[in-house]
């Protein structure tokens, strides 16, 4: 069964590979076995290429999507002040990337 983690904020994820000292792995390096293959899905390339993420990566079993901001492929923020309309567009991203793996809501 595939299972699906959440992340609240990409910066989390900065922050574990920042404290990284080389000596430890990082939690998607100890959950990665030799027989896991990575998929990596970019929602919006050109805009996670510029900020270093990717918005979603399937680790055997395991789907890992990051943070969700509502903006359009430029990058640009989508309705601010609209917290019920960026709800639904992050809605429609999300939407975006359970259906790229096979998925729904």
């Amino acid at each position: 069964m595939l299972k699906i983690t959440f992340f609240a904020s990409t910066l989390l994820i900065g922050l574990l590979s920042c404290t990284n000292n080389g000596n430890n792995k990082t939690t998607a390096e100890k959950e990665t076995t030799a027989s896991d293959t990575l998929e990596y899905f970019n929602l919006r390339p050109k805009v996670e290429k510029e900020y270093g993420y990717t918005h979603a990566v399937k680790i055997g079993d395991d789907l890992k999507i990051s943070g969700a901001v509502s903006m359009n492929d430029s990058g640009m923020l989508v309705a601010p002040g609209n917290m019920e309309q960026q709800m639904k567009n992050c809605y429609s991203d999300l939407e975006k990337i359970l259906q790229h793996y096979g998925l729904h809501l």
